[in-house]
């Protein structure tokens, strides 16, 4: 049984290096096999559907007439373009092969007629779809609808799994004018090539990894035993009671600020229990402010009868700025908005709280203009003069299907046109709440959704998110996903959860510095 620590320091780092280069080895191998094989699955793909016309157009010119040199030349020339498709071969709907680079490199092949003798080979060359064809035995039809997407089918045109990333490809035929097909043999020694390349190099680099690791280790884990003993003891004594022990330091190095921060510790152990009881207070008040917030956003979506709307908020803190609602107002219409307060934490939450409380209580107003004077009053006597906010501010009639807007300083709606199938922005002039005692400039418009209009409300958490390189998410790219989403005729939930999703996976890993909030109004169809 190894008791040395240092021993066990040292035999520790050195599995867990070893185990880490041979994790991080085969992770990388994996991934870099799957990365390549997929790239010659798709490239040969293409390839094949490129090529397949300039191939049967050299056939036409130049081997149906007799030439085979200079269709020789021009094969070789196109083969050159993919160094993962070594051969081709031409076949006739009715199986005779009429060219094969394997077997015809130097002259054309004259010892008679050559035929296709498996069947399965035989209803690949006389369907309608390119075909691949798998190592595992698989073969895959290509199914290419009216927006050129692809799918697998298999003979019968019922659908498949698609294929694992690692399945390698055996050859591609491509059909030609339900006369021809061209079949593409798909060839992986370069990529194995790499592969064995790439495993050489990690083998090497773990290993000098692995010997840099027994030495440092061994080093420090002499360095850290002696000291060690030292800070044993003390905590011994501390553990009895005795908060006024002091370890001698006796270096500069990460040790000696341990032992300097030990001997802080044993003089501030008393005072920070009472500092860790009022951290847990606080944070659990903010926790129950969080709910407290979160009750007062909707449970759910609006379904009106002819209008479909939905929300969602992602905070940056526990305590947010922004905030929206579906209000039904005295007459029958609905008041649909969102806010967004400046700052963040407490104060933020607690206007756009005020603000929430107000719009419930104007229920029975109707003058969208009037509406926002009031909340500007109570909002601009009741807050610092550092605090503001922006609103969208709107109210649906679903008697006349139109909704009614008002911009309170805050972001262009996006309206997506089902009809022309266009995305734009709609600005209005208008104040931010709580900045002056009258809001100026203030306007309202009316917008006549038709069935598949899309209104967006959204916050500049969405368009000024970053991602680890620290671009913005902007304007541009919001636009196209909505572009997309409402093309698609996805219903209001769907839209919000493409965006996002979008907007997390472009922010990934870094936190969010702003507020993501998001209402999405769909007209039905």
């Amino acid at each position: 049984m190894i008791r040395s620590l240092k021993a066990k320091f040292t035999l520790a780092f050195g599995t867990l290096t070893v185990v880490l280069f041979l994790a991080l080895g085969m992770f990388l191998v994996n991934a870099k096999t799957e990365e390549l094989s997929q790239d010659i699955s798709t490239s040969t793909q293409n390839f094949a559907s490129l090529t397949v016309s300039k191939v049967m157009e050299n056939y036409t010119a130049y081997l149906e007439p007799g030439n085979f040199l200079p269709f020789s030349r021009e094969i070789s020339g196109i083969l050159r373009k993919n160094e993962d498709v070594p051969n081709i071969s031409i076949t006739s709907y009715s199986g005779v092969i009429l060219y094969d680079s394997i077997q015809e490199k130097i002259e054309r092949y004259s010892d008679g007629l050559r035929t296709v003798t498996d069947q399965e080979t035989s209803d690949r060359i006389q369907s309608n779809k390119s075909s691949v064809l798998y190592q595992n035995g698989r073969i895959l039809y290509l199914k290419v609808d009216e927006n050129k997407n692809v799918s697998y089918v298999d003979f019968n045109e019922k659908s498949v799994e698609s294929p694992a990333l690692t399945d390698r490809v055996v050859d591609i035929i491509v059909p030609y004018q339900n006369a021809y097909a061209v079949s593409y043999t798909v060839s992986y020694e370069l990529m194995d090539e790499r592969l064995r390349e790439a495993k050489i190099q990690i083998g090497v680099i773990a290993g000098i990894g692995t010997l840099l690791t027994l030495m440092i280790s061994f080093m420090l884990a002499v360095s850290i035993t002696n000291p060690l003993k030292a800070l044993t003891e003390g905590a011994l004594r501390i553990a009895s009671g005795d908060f006024g022990t002091q370890v001698i330091a006796k270096t500069k190095d990460e040790i000696g600020v341990l032992a300097e921060t030990f001997n802080q510790m044993a003089k501030d152990l008393a005072a920070s229990l009472e500092v860790k009881l009022y951290k847990e207070r606080v944070t659990k008040e903010l926790e129950l402010a969080s709910k407290i917030q979160n009750d007062l956003l909707p449970k759910g979506r609006l379904d009106l009868e002819s209008l479909d709307v939905t929300g969602g908020l992602h905070p940056a803190t526990e305590i947010g700025g922004d905030a929206f609602d579906f209000i039904q107002m005295d007459d029958g219409d609905h008041l649909i908005y969102l806010g967004d307060v400046s700052g963040h934490g407490v104060p933020a939450g607690i206007i756009s709280s005020i603000a929430n409380g107000l719009l419930y209580a104007l229920r029975g107003e109707t003058d969208l203009k009037e509406i926002a004077s009031r909340i500007n009053s109570v909002i601009q006597k009741k807050s610092s003069n550092t605090m503001f906010m922006t609103m969208a501010l709107t109210e649906w009639n679903e008697k006349d299907k139109t909704l009614k807007y008002v911009n309170l300083g805050h972001l262009p709606l996006l309206y997506y046109d089902a009809e022309n199938k266009k995305v734009m922005e709609i600005h209005l002039p208008g104040m931010a709440l709580g900045l002056a005692d009258e809001l100026k400039n203030l306007q309202e418009q009316v917008l006549n959704l038709k069935p598949n209009d899309i209104v967006i409300m959204y916050s500049d958490g969405i368009p000024e998110a970053r991602d680890a390189k620290n671009e913005q998410y902007g304007m541009q790219r919001l636009k196209r996903i909505t572009q997309q989403a409402g093309d698609d005729l996805l219903t209001a939930e769907a839209i919000k959860n493409a965006l996002f999703s979008d907007v997390m996976q472009f922010i990934g890993d870094q936190d969010h510095l702003d507020d993501i909030t998001l209402v999405v109004m769909k007209r039905k169809g």
